[in-house]
């Protein structure tokens, strides 16, 4: 998931740093992640008394299915990226498309549920994560029963242990959130499906396509339409433990795309 965010701030370093202390710099932040640490928890988490806090390597996501191969690592997306990637999203609504209370949203790659959750304070029809690895769709269910104790979702929000590219997309309008959740091969595939959901029937599909590392992907696709860009940016309060962010950063930041699935 992040070795092409880190390629990108690299070059950023290469800029202020020059090469040999961008080397000495990278070189001390990757042996901090390569080294057993436990992270503290993030500010969401002490909030709201779930545990989402963590980062697992693709090596410890393994399920035995073919597509682990292309599988990313585990690291929840900033509360802050998935607000900034919805309300980017809203404001791109046209007339002709249904209101919000109709769009069913699919996290992709859903993890612990953080981004199911914070989608569930939306007025979404339903907030839906697909998680292929069946540990973290466990705990994500757990996290999803403490949340959904109060009063504050407001929608049904649920997780779903399968692969996205296998999931059988609801006949709705669905918005899909994607944070870098996996390689090209997987994407490809993810694609395929949606594509042949449209085709019989779906309601629109729009993408909202966070750290999007394989966007050539979307270029390629005749059914594919860019809507807009935006950029998401992590809190003051997030950079502080986040994993990847300099802890002297004024900012941090990624990419947001948003995409429309049209008949090709």
């Amino acid at each position: 998931m992040r070795h092409l965010h880190l390629k990108a701030g690299f070059q950023r370093s290469f800029q202020n740093r020059g090469f040999f202390g961008s080397v000495r710099h990278y070189s001390g932040r990757a042996w901090k992640m390569l080294r057993p640490q436990r992270l503290p928890p993030h500010p969401f988490d002490v909030q709201y008394g779930v545990h989402t806090t963590a980062y697992i390597e693709r090596s410890q996501l393994a399920t035995g299915h073919a597509h682990d191969l292309y599988n990313t690592a585990y690291y929840g997306s900033a509360p802050s990226m998935v607000t900034a990637a919805i309300e980017f999203w809203q404001q791109k609504l046209t007339s002709a498309e249904p209101p919000i209370e109709d769009w069913t949203f699919i996290d992709i790659g859903a993890g612990l549920g953080r981004a199911v959750m914070i989608a569930s304070l939306y007025s979404f029809a339903r907030s839906i994560g697909v998680e292929m690895n069946p540990s973290l769709t466990g705990r994500a269910r757990q996290n999803l029963a403490i949340w959904t104790k109060t009063s504050r979702a407001c929608n049904a929000v649920e997780v779903h242990a399968a692969d996205a590219a296998e999931f059988p997309w609801p006949h709705a309008p669905l918005v899909i959130y994607m944070f870098n959740p996996f390689e090209r091969p997987v994407m490809e595939k993810l694609l395929d499906s949606l594509e042949s959901a449209l085709s019989t029937g779906s309601g629109p599909i729009h993408i909202l396509y966070v750290h999007p590392v394989e966007e050539a992907v979307f270029e390629e696709r005749a059914c594919v339409q860019l809507i807009a860009t935006t950029e998401c940016h992590l809190t003051a309060e997030e950079r502080v433990v986040d994993l990847f962010t300099d802890k002297d950063a004024t900012s941090s930041w990624t990419v947001c795309r948003v995409y429309r699935l049209v008949n090709s």
